[in-house]
Formats: structure tokens, sequence, C-alpha cells
């Protein structure tokens, strides 16, 4: 690092010292969460902390990277970095964090705004030019590390769901991509004839593949890919608010998109492997892989992850976003209404994994965390950071330049250049939906489970099952507090009260 940004660092960091000593966000003119500019560093005369301290949760790859450029870290800004780990279980029962900066899933961030835990970071730090935030993409950079009107997050990688597909089978037999779930489903079903007439004149082990595709459905994914199914069926453009009412917090996941999007999961699933209620999107990847189906819906991760569960070189591979929809259902109207032609038909589902950067409330080193926030997620050294996880992905406009940094190392060139563009392409999406992100959110996605797995399992009808989730939504909401949650749900929308 030059020497003159040294000097403003040290300075900054000082200058945060003495004004941010004992922080705990009340509203003081340097440190209220609403509002807070960063500190000046002119005329600091404090000294720098010696020692940050960073908490990662949940991720022990991501965990072990950083401490592996711990040594980086201190030779350029001159303090050490304690890094520890956290379990999410142990999370949610936490009252405060030991630390400066913790890491965690993009989920949590609900939960730790609302249990004031961590701290709003200042537009003036946002706007330093070393941090690039021209460079992120505006899903997972900018809407997702918000909550309410404030940013309090910096990125380190949010996948959403892509389909996989074999361009030389699509080729081989006359077939395009889907577009919309409607052809999405027409494949399944082809692509499963085609296994049938193959294995009824040769044996099975012939058959190009056995699945038309392979989607996730274990316990913790169930849900998600209901939603990211759901998405482009329910997100409509006249509505902030999708699961649900904005105002009564009345549950919207048993209304008609839903049961239409599950209903056409089941009818994939009926076609797909009888384990497949065990796959988590990793094993969907493996399959896939292996050669067992014609698509897959999941995301590609660095190898280091899975070295079994890495294509082999030769393997035809292409990338498109999941389908949309030409329709959309219409809360007010209850009822089906073509989408206009300016009206995107993709809607992409965030939050299903991904990892988030915060400063702990309280830090005496605010200034300092930041620095780390911002190292951290550089294109110098998101590559070997984010990377390490395998709940990240690409998140900065200038990592497109080296995409095979994200994917498995038998993926060729071209496949990997593919997936980063279509990532892309969703991460630019006008219209978007989150996975439920507010407090309580791992028991909300638990019923949700619940329901897909009863009516893939058919012990329970699309309809039945989801009425039966929505029931348990309204009693997770009640006994949270309706007030709290609806305040809560705003706040994930971008809304304030």
């Amino acid at each position: 690092m030059p020497r003159s940004r040294s000097i403003v660092f040290a300075a900054t960091i000082a200058s945060a010292v003495a004004l941010l000593n004992g922080c705990d966000g009340s509203n003081k003119s340097t440190s209220s969460d609403k509002g807070a500019k960063s500190s000046d560093p002119a005329g600091a005369a404090a000294q720098s902390p010696t020692k940050l301290r960073l908490l990662v949760v949940g991720d022990s790859g991501l965990a072990q990277k950083i401490k592996q450029l711990r040594g980086e870290w201190s030779a350029r800004f001159g303090a050490s970095l304690d890094v520890s780990g956290m379990a999410p279980a142990d999370l949610a029962k936490s009252t405060s964090l030991a630390a400066d900066v913790v890491i965690y899933p993009s989920a949590e961030l609900g939960s730790l705004v609302e249990r004031r835990m961590i701290r709003a970071l200042p537009a003036a730090w946002l706007d330093r030019a070393d941090y690039h935030k021209g460079d992120l993409f505006e899903l997972p950079g900018l809407r997702e590390t918000a909550w309410g009107e404030q940013t309090y997050a910096v990125p380190l990688g949010s996948p959403v769901l892509v389909c996989f597909y074999r361009p030389d089978l699509f080729e081989q037999l006359g077939r395009k991509p889907p577009q919309t779930w409607a052809d999405y489903q027409q494949l399944v079903e082809f692509f499963a004839e085609s296994d049938k007439s193959k294995s009824s004149s040769e044996s099975p082990q012939s058959s190009p593949v056995q699945y038309g595709t392979l989607e996730p459905l274990a316990s913790g994914w169930a849900g998600n890919m209901l939603l990211a199914r759901a998405a482009a069926y329910a997100k409509h453009r006249d509505y902030y608010s999708t699961l649900f009412d904005k105002d009564s917090l009345e549950p919207r996941i048993a209304t008609e998109p839903f049961v239409r999007a599950l209903t056409e999961l089941v009818a994939a699933a009926k076609l797909g492997p009888k384990a497949q209620l065990n796959d988590t999107p990793a094993d969907v990847r493996r399959e896939f892989f292996a050669g067992h189906s014609a698509m897959a819906l999941s995301w590609p991760t660095a190898d280091i992850h899975d070295p079994a569960g890495s294509p082999p070189s030769t393997m035809s591979i292409g990338f498109v976003e999941l389908p949309g929809s030409p329709e959309v259902f219409s809360p007010r109207d209850q009822k089906w209404q073509p989408r206009k032609p300016d009206d995107d038909p993709r809607v992409p589902l965030l939050g299903i994994a991904g990892r988030l950067g915060s400063i702990v409330r309280g830090t005496p080193s605010a200034d300092a965390a930041f620095e780390l926030l911002v190292w951290l997620s550089s294109d110098e050294w998101s590559a070997q950071i984010s990377t390490a996880s395998s709940a990240t992905t690409l998140f900065r406009r200038s990592q497109l330049a080296k995409p095979q940094r994200w994917v498995e190392s038998g993926m060729s060139a071209d496949a990997a250049r593919q997936y980063a563009e279509v990532a892309a392409q969703s991460f630019s999406r006008p219209g978007w939906l989150f996975a439920p992100r507010l407090p309580g959110h791992e028991e909300y996605m638990a019923a949700l489970d619940e329901a897909v797995r009863r009516a893939v399992a058919g012990s329970a009808s699309p309809a039945e099952a989801l009425t039966e989730a929505a029931v348990r939504w309204q009693q997770i909401t009640d006994r949270l507090g309706r007030t709290e949650q609806q305040r809560a749900y705003l706040h994930s929308l971008g809304l304030e009260l």
C-alpha cells in the first residue's frame, strides 16, 4: 500500500477511536445509525488499534482462508487480526458479539439489525474511492446489503439459482434451453420420455440421461426452490410485498401463484429420482456432472469444497437464468394478467445463501473495521477469500474478467464465461424477490420446507400443504410479535414505517 494511504488510514483509525469509543447506536452526531458521517481524519491524535476481531458465522472455509491471509492484512495496515468462528444456532441466541466485524449468512441481516447488533454504514464510507461501489452488481451489492433505507453490510458474494443444461444433448435432440416455466416442464417430460424410449431398445446404461432435471429439495432447500419457481408468478411490479401483505402481515404463500408453482414442482419431481428429497445444491451439481440429467438447478462453485463434484473436462455445460413467466398474478384483481412489454418476465430469488460483512455495534474501532471490510471485498482479494466459501459467487463487474475462479476446475473457459454472464444478467434484473430474512426466518422456511416435501411425497395436495404452512406462518408471527414482525418486513422491502 502506498505510504500516503497508510498515513490516511492511521489517521482515520485514530479519529475513530476518539469519536466512536463506546458507540452504542444512540443518536450522537458521529455514531448514530441514521445519518452517520465518516470521522474526519484531519487532526487525529489517538493511537490506531493494534488488533481487530473478526467473527465468521457458519463458514469454516471462509474463516480458514482469512486466517491464512492475516499476514497480508497486518503487513498492509499494521494491526493484527484475530479470526474466530461461531455456529448459526449460537448467533441466534447471542445478545452481543465479542468482535469488531462479523461475517454471516445473508438471511441473518434483518435479525442482526432488529436486535441492534450491527451498525449502519455511513454514505461517506460507501462512497470511498477504494470501496468501488459502482463496481458492485445492483442486487447482491446494493439491495441485499440494505435494511430499510440504510446500508448495513458489505457484500462477499450471494448466488442465485441458475439452470445448468447439456448443450450437446439439446442440439442433438433439437431442443432449446427454457425461457418460461412451461418450457422447462415440457423439457423435463421430453427427456423423461426420451430415456424411456432409449431403454426400450437399448440397455439403460446407453441412455443419454436418466432424468430431465434435478432440483434441490432437501430440508433447508425445498422452500427456497418453491420461492424461486414462484417468484416470476407472484412478484407484481405494482406491489412492494409478495410473501406477506405488508399492512396486515397475512401470509400470501397459499395464494394462486405459489400453488401453481408447487403444482409444477411436484409434476417435475415425479419424473426425477426418489432420493431427490435429500438433495442439496451440491448434490444436484454432483449428479449433473455425473451425467444423470439434462438440466439441473443450482450454482457452480470452486471445487475445493468438493473435489469429487467437478465435471469431466470433456463435458458440455451451458447456463441460462431460471425461467420466467409471461403472466403474473394480481393481488388486487385476484386474477392472472399478461405482463406488459416492458415488464421483465424473470424475477431472481435473493438471499438463499450468500455472505455479508458488517461492523459490530459498539466497537471502538469502526473505521478500522470498515477498512477490513473494504479489503475483504476488494477485487484484489475477494477472488481468494470469497471463493473459499461454497455459499458465495462473484459480486463485482470486474470479477467477470476471470470467471473461472468461481467455478469448478473441470469446467471449460467458455462455460465459466457463460455462467458469469448469466449471473450478471440475474443480478441486474429490475424485479427480485427475497427469501424471508426477517427475525424467525429459519422457522418460516422450515414450515415452507415441510409443505413442499409433503406435496412432493403425495401426503397433501399443493393447496392443502401451503394452506397449512400459511397457518404456521401466522402462528410464528403472532409468537414473535405481529407489530415487530411487520416493522421488520417493511424494512426487508426497503421501506420505513
